[in-house]
């Protein structure tokens, strides 16, 4: 379990994760730079280029400072697609909000654990695929489906046992699967997988229940 003696351990993980998330975005802007440079492109390339680069780091920035930072406000269902929306693009994948109520508020703790789980499923995902959310604010189901689409193992084991939770064993891959654990055991919700609802077409349903 991660405790006092694991965060120094959980730092370096987020750094690593950090660095891994925004070094391709960064790349690309780099490559930007050298277009304008160079004499086979015009500036308007480069511009555009420049331009969705820049627009993607600060998309991928926004939903880190509000999945991984402090409590902010209550979270509209509105704002929390827009935050995601930069997922759809990075990751090839689609996510259905539809099944919710328009007027659903999460409350500050349940909208960032929300958008890590959203995060978690979109990880989840190998190719193209979709991530399906149903339910209300209380009581909601996240599901990434797929043909291949499947849970992280350490999630399962850390569902049965927290305490396998162990940062000193873990690698930044692990790093979304434990920040959602740990912000869920924070919050006081609880994370079920129920047993044999998968299906061919994806991983079976993720449960969040508020406090």
């Amino acid at each position: 379990m991660v405790v006092a003696t694991d965060r120094l351990r959980l730092a370096e993980l987020s750094v690593a994760r950090l660095c891994h998330e925004l070094s391709g975005v960064i790349g690309t802007i780099s490559a930007a730079l050298d277009l304008l440079k160079s004499q086979t492109a015009t500036r308007g390339e480069a511009a555009t280029l420049a331009d969705d680069a820049a627009d993607e780091l600060v998309s991928r920035l926004r939903l880190l400072r509000a999945a991984w930072g402090p409590d902010t406000p209550d979270l509209t269902l509105a704002e929390a697609r827009t935050l995601c929306l930069g997922l759809e693009a990075n990751r090839r994948v689609t996510i259905d909000w539809t099944r919710l109520p328009p007027e659903t508020v999460f409350s500050a703790r349940i909208g960032r654990l929300i958008l890590n789980l959203v995060m978690l499923a979109c990880e989840s995902i190998p190719d193209r695929g979709s991530v399906l959310l149903d339910g209300s604010a209380d009581d909601l189901f996240v599901r990434p489906v797929s043909p291949r689409a499947a849970w992280p193992a350490a999630l399962s084991a850390a569902l049965i046992d927290l305490p396998a939770l162990d940062a000193t064993n873990s690698d930044p891959r692990d790093l979304q699967t434990m920040v959602t654990v740990l912000q869920a055991a924070a919050a006081g919700a609880t994370l079920s997988l129920p047993i044999g609802l998968g299906t061919r077409g994806g991983a079976a349903p993720l449960r969040l229940l508020a406090p």
